[in-house]
């Protein structure tokens, strides 16, 4: 996991954060609708495709029915569908097997594949049909009702708008319907940034970014962030007090399954009996010296 922390959100910044990634060859990105992202696939030529999230999407419908209660039939039904494309894709990802080529896939994936591909095509035709019949109501409506079919009309064009990008899934099943991964990795950090007010230099945002992606890879693997912490400043302390030349005992990707299991567990306390590790002041303390 890699965290990027940039001074604003325009389509230069978000070139930084990916556009290495696109010199690289072509990339999917799994993105919410931000223009930046589209401005940046638009100049990198194809390189990266972008993969739009189908909860932004579903929101869209959910707010039509939380603001007019006229529409929350309207928009439990769309939020139904969209429901059951979310099952599907969850179905399918369950089957897939990421060592056979699309041909070579089991029966249960190609029949998964093939309802979830007749859900999204349906999807995105009855969009097409009921903004055609709003665009008719819309000539002569007023007030509150013209209010409510301008609000089903943004959901469903803001939905056949950003149709190619949520499609991209379908045909790669090894790319999720949503970013909500990535979203969720952002919480604790937006919060932070909240709460403390933001970094006060280049440097410490520097600092803050290396930090959010150490921990938030330690926790995609499964590790206790505060039993690795321990043990690698224990490694430094006995290393007297500088980083130790091989990384590799703490980098997730490197370590064995016993060691991935070792630091999976929480800290033992002072005088756990059976735990090879110093008593937590004692490394810590050193390094401090």
């Amino acid at each position: 996991v890699r965290f990027r922390v940039l001074a604003t959100r325009s389509a230069a910044d978000a070139r930084v954060l990916l556009g290495a990634a696109a010199r690289d060859g072509p990339r999917i990105v799994v993105c919410d609708r931000w223009g930046a992202y589209k401005a940046l696939a638009k100049a990198c030529g194809g390189l990266l495709k972008l993969a739009f999230c189908w909860a932004h999407q579903r929101r869209d419908f959910r707010r039509v029915g939380t603001g007019f209660a006229g529409l929350r039939e309207w928009s439990e039904g769309w939020l139904d569908a969209i429901g059951e494309l979310f099952w599907l894709a969850a179905q399918r990802s369950a089957a897939w097997d990421p060592q056979r080529a699309r041909e070579r896939q089991s029966a249960e994936f190609r029949t998964l594949h093939g309802a979830l591909e007749r859900v999204v095509q349906g999807l995105f035709d009855r969009a097409r049909k009921e903004l055609q019949a709003l665009a008719t109501q819309l000539d002569g409506a007023r007030g509150h009702a013209w209010a409510e079919l301008e609000a089903q009309g943004k959901a469903l064009r803001s939905l056949l708008k950003h149709e190619d990008g949520l499609r991209v899934f379908v045909e790669h099943p090894d790319v999720p319907p949503d970013n909500n991964a990535a979203e969720r990795a952002l919480r604790g950090p937006v919060i932070c940034r909240y709460t403390s007010f933001g970094s006060g230099s280049a440097a410490g945002a520097r600092l803050a970014e290396q930090m959010y992606s150490i921990y938030a890879t330690l926790h995609a693997w499964g590790l206790n962030p505060y039993r690795w912490t321990h043990d690698y400043l224990a490694a430094c302390a006995r290393n007297g007090r500088q980083a130790p030349a091989d990384l590799g005992p703490w980098l997730p990707w490197r370590m064995d399954a016993a060691r991935r299991a070792e630091l999976s567990q929480p800290l033992p306390g002072p005088g756990a009996a059976g735990t090879a590790h110093e008593e937590p002041p004692e490394p810590l303390a050193a390094l401090a010296a």
